[in-house]
């Protein structure tokens, strides 16, 4: 007769589902600020172009995105202003200011030293991996 999984069972295969994308967003942020250094854009461009990048899929992400956005504006990293013309409504568009130019390379240094780190990583797991079979 097969017996109940323990607690620990239990608990251990709960917790060894890897929940990886809900950590994606941290990359949000150098993400909107490349985007936003190639061309000032407006908020639904950056959300198709956080979309491009397997971010912001849905209309959670959405509103995520725009919080992102504000947070840049007011840390001052972008600046916005309301573009009018044109049809439709009043809409903002999204500038790199220079402090968003040296934050974005700073993030460019750090997710080299992050790449080289997930290189090993990956290699060290394929590696196990091989062995085990």
């Amino acid at each position: 007769m097969a017996s109940e999984p323990s607690e620990r069972e239990t608990s251990r295969s709960e917790t060894t589902e890897c929940r990886c994308d809900e950590r994606r967003n941290w990359l949000l942020q150098p993400v909107l600020l490349r985007l936003i250094a190639e061309k000032p854009s407006h908020g639904y461009e950056l959300v198709d172009g956080a979309q491009a990048y397997g971010l912001a899929d849905g209309a959670s992400d959405t509103a995520t995105v725009y919080r992102y956005l504000r947070r840049l504006e007011q840390d001052g990293w972008v600046q916005s202003e309301w573009e009018t013309g044109g049809n439709g409504p009043a809409r903002r568009v999204y500038k790199l200011t220079s402090e968003g130019q040296e934050l974005l390379l700073a993030w460019r240094t750090s997710l080299s030293r992050t790449r080289e780190v997930l290189g090993r990583l990956i290699r060290e797991l394929e590696t196990h991996s091989a062995e085990r079979r």
